[in-house]
């Protein structure tokens, strides 16, 4: 069975590792992390900001100002405007690819210039059809103008969810910065381990050559990169999202226009200004909301200025290291399931399952660092159905063993027929059941042959012995037949001491009736009394007033007792001590008998419970027939209790039962 055990976990632990791997290096459940980092989201969103303002282009500016696109003077306007509030930058997301007419453009070029801290936006967007890239950059005159120019593209996870940017993109290795980055950039507050961390150093070189590009150009850079010119994309990062929509503070376009909000309200924040009208500009299912309320992508943008700034973007470690943390979460499971009780087993996996799981939804919050777990889920919620299924093929196998050969030994003693083995049956399991069902028959037929034996030696065999020995003692005082009297009174006490031995290994809880174990113990210290005075022992007794009850047997609980008694006087010498003690604890009371004997060896005391072992008798040589301590230990654990000794040698010995009683 032991080497059932090791083959069983290890296979079973291989299983789940195999599993867990598989699943871990190819994604399949990639959308079961999304959502698991989505439901993280949503729980524990992350603490507002007022260092954001957003100014939206709304449905109420289109009504005040007209139809988009406005002119550019609209633009210019608002510009020289916030210019004026002093702003630490400005984030102008619309953009400016074509002319409108000179006037318009130089002076939304001389805002842009004027303003000094205007931060616009690059596109990039794949063509599904031909796996082209398209970068769109704004005009030469605004560009040139401007604090910067940053990437506003935002790529959809698998789910078509927007939860993430890339810190590098572009085309052919020039990748140009995030938005949010260059505006941090420009309001002088990107955090140093930031800049440090970036993969990419050619950040300043890529936009140079973009400046450069449009310079040369009298509108604005729109190139389409060929199919060998592909997108290069690294450094993934999540983000940990403010709130659902509408969480960043806005204002209305037209209303800032106006001079509508309250004085230094733009006054060192960082102002966005983006589309958040329905049908104009991105909008993006998040995991606050997903579809059901898009955010803006002017938000999103906010969002992710907002992570980069508190250092709150979430890193996806190494492919290799995420698929050996699930390995290893995956065969956690096999350090307690096969100690453990299978109710205890399925609880604690069961409670290791949510712990996995609060690791996908708390790592993002609470260490930035997003971790896969999906792979080592599947795999702990199979490791107690594959555990089981092993230990249940081992039991087949063992039960199957066990039954060849159960079925051989009755086949050798003539009990069964070959044509009584039921091999040929079709379904196994009917063919073990019907196994099972006829070995359970031929025991029966043992049970009552044992039965019918224990009748014939108890009728047929104690009775003549007894009543030859009565007529030779009385008859007789011829010390000839003196051998003859010991001989059949062996005989007697060997054939009473089997008697009782099987009589308690036939004892069944459907037998038992309430018993007062106080006075059984009266009873058996009456029956022994005699026998110690006649060898001039004491025999004392420290036994309780009250009623102390018990569920079992009362003739073979006085028999074990008085076993016990006329053990400890027969080992004993004369003038000495023997007593019988009775304590209660809690729910068990326990009977010890000590006497004053010659004590017993240790490497003995092991073999006194079997069958036919005797007690050391010193230098006397002592009978016995070697059943009377097993009969004590059977009938203890047929009353669910337990039995035990405690000697020294030249000291003496004490034997104890420790048995249920009923409260």
């Amino acid at each position: 069975m032991k080497l059932f055990k090791i083959d069983d976990r290890l296979s079973t632990l291989l299983i789940l590792l195999v599993v867990a791997l598989f699943l871990s290096a190819t994604q399949l459940f990639n959308r079961i992390d999304n959502q698991a980092f989505d439901l993280g989201q949503r729980w524990f969103p992350q603490a507002a900001t007022n260092q954001i303002i957003i100014i939206g282009i709304d449905e109420y500016s289109l009504k005040q100002l007209g139809r988009w696109p406005w002119s550019r003077k609209t633009h210019a306007g608002l510009l020289t405007q916030l210019s004026h509030e002093k702003t630490k930058v400005i984030g102008l997301d619309v953009i400016f690819a074509e002319p409108e007419n000179p006037l318009a453009d130089n002076a939304l070029a001389d805002a842009i210039k004027l303003a000094g801290n205007v931060v616009l936006p690059q596109l990039l967007e794949v063509s599904h059809q031909s796996v082209q890239v398209t970068e769109t950059l704004p005009l030469a005159m605004f560009a040139k103008n401007a604090a910067g120019v940053g990437r506003v593209h935002v790529q959809l996870d698998e789910d078509g969810i927007a939860r993430s940017v890339y810190l590098q993109e572009g085309i052919n290795q020039n990748s140009t910065p995030l938005f949010a980055e260059q505006i941090l950039q420009v309001a002088g507050i990107l955090p140093l381990n930031f800049i440090a961390n970036k993969q990419n150093t050619q950040t300043k070189s890529a936009y140079s050559k973009a400046v450069n590009d449009v310079n040369n150009s009298k509108y604005s850079l729109i190139t389409q990169a060929p199919e060998q010119n592909g997108l290069i994309r690294s450094d993934v990062k999540k983000i940990n999202f403010l709130g659902p929509p509408n969480t960043v503070p806005a204002v209305s376009y037209a209303k800032v226009l106006a001079g509508d909000y309250p004085k230094n309200y733009f006054k060192n924040k960082i102002v966005l200004v983006g589309a958040t009208a329905s049908g104009m500009g991105d909008f993006l299912p998040t995991p606050m909301s997903a579809l059901q309320q898009p955010m803006s992508g002017i938000e999103f943008h906010a969002n992710v200025i907002t992570a980069i700034y508190r250092d709150h973007l979430v890193s996806t470690p190494p492919k290799w290291l995420i698929i050996m943390v699930c390995g290893l979460l995956a065969i956690l499971p096999m350090l307690w399931i096969p100690s453990m009780s299978p109710f205890n087993s399925l609880m604690t996996n069961v409670g290791y399952f949510f712990f996995v799981a609060g690791l996908g939804i708390l790592l993002p919050q609470l260490a930035y660092i997003w971790l896969p777990v999906s792979s080592a889920l599947v795999s702990i919620v199979l490791a107690y159905p594959v555990w089981s299924w092993r230990k249940l093929e081992a039991a087949q196998r063992y039960l199957d063993a066990e039954l060849v050969s159960l079925r051989n030994s009755l086949s050798d003693a003539g009990l069964i027929q070959e044509d009584d083995q039921p091999d040929g049956m079709a379904d196994r399991f009917q063919s073990r059941i019907s196994q099972v069902r006829a070995a359970s028959s031929k025991l029966q037929e043992f049970r009552s042959d044992r039965y019918e034996i224990l009748a014939f030696i108890s009728h047929d065999i104690r009775a003549p012995l007894a009543t030859a020995q009565m007529i030779l003692k009385e008859e007789t005082s011829n010390p000839k037949f003196q051998r003859v009297i010991n001989m059949l009174g062996r005989a007697l006490t060997l054939s009473e001491s089997y008697l009782c031995a099987s009589r308690a290994e036939m004892l069944t809880t459907q037998q038992f009736e309430l018993v007062d174990l106080v006075a059984v113990c009266h009873q058996a210290f009456d029956d022994a009394y005699d026998i110690a005075n006649a060898k001039k022992i004491k025999l004392l007794r420290n036994l309780p007033d009250e009623v102390i009850w018990l569920s079992g047997d009362f003739n073979l609980l006085h028999r074990a007792i008085l076993n016990l008694l006329l053990n400890a006087i027969k080992y004993s010498n004369e003038n000495t001590e023997v007593s019988l003690n009775f304590t209660l604890e809690k729910a068990y009371a326990t009977i010890a008998v000590k006497d004053q004997g010659f004590g017993i060896p240790y490497e003995q005391m092991q073999k006194l419970f079997k069958r036919y072992s005797r007690l050391p008798g010193g230098s006397n040589k002592i009978e016995g027939t070697g059943l009377g301590l097993y009969f004590v230990k059977t009938v203890t654990e047929k009353h669910a209790g337990s039995v035990y000794v405690k000697s020294q040698l030249g000291v003496g010995s004490t034997f104890a039962m420790r048995l249920p009683v009923i409260d």
